[in-house]
């Protein structure tokens, strides 16, 4: 009985050469905090947001381009990396608008990273005022503010 239950154990056993990782913000890892990304600079897009000065180079490559659904609830972000950010938001119009009159209205956008291929985003919080057009669709960023996510 001896001799099975030790050829169990070694079959069952990791050879000594085979790493095993821990993926991060797993139940296994240890608790780290998301990495927070902040760009200095927008421009208006016909469809999307161009961020640059983009802090956490290895996950942005400095820059991006953010999208989002027609009524702001799900954002997307393309880094300059290739990599992806992904998530929800709550989008609360603000009056009296500080927006100039080519983008009128004033939305402050908060929400959460819930996904994408930069995994060390997931889980931040996105805060973020931008100024729209709703009839052209043109969106950029309140003047004196950062993207953050």
């Amino acid at each position: 009985m001896r001799r099975v239950f030790r050829a169990l154990t070694a079959s069952l056993a990791i050879p000594a050469g085979i790493a095993v990782a821990v993926p991060t913000g797993s139940a296994f890892a240890a608790n780290t905090a998301p990495t927070i990304v902040t760009c200095a600079n927008n421009a208006a897009g016909a469809s999307a947001i161009l961020v640059s000065g983009c802090t956490s180079k290895a996950v942005t490559g400095g820059s991006g381009k953010v999208t989002a659904n027609s009524t702001g609830t799900t954002f997307k972000v393309v880094w300059k990396t290739g990599k992806t950010t992904t998530g929800t938001s709550t989008p609360t119009v603000v009056t009296p608008s500080k927006c100039p009159s080519a983008m009128p209205t004033e939305v402050r956008l908060a929400g959460t990273v819930k996904g994408g291929t930069a995994k060390a985003l997931i889980g931040g919080k996105a805060t973020n005022t931008i100024c729209a057009n709703l009839t052209t669709g043109k969106a950029k960023l309140l003047a004196g503010t950062k993207y953050k996510v």
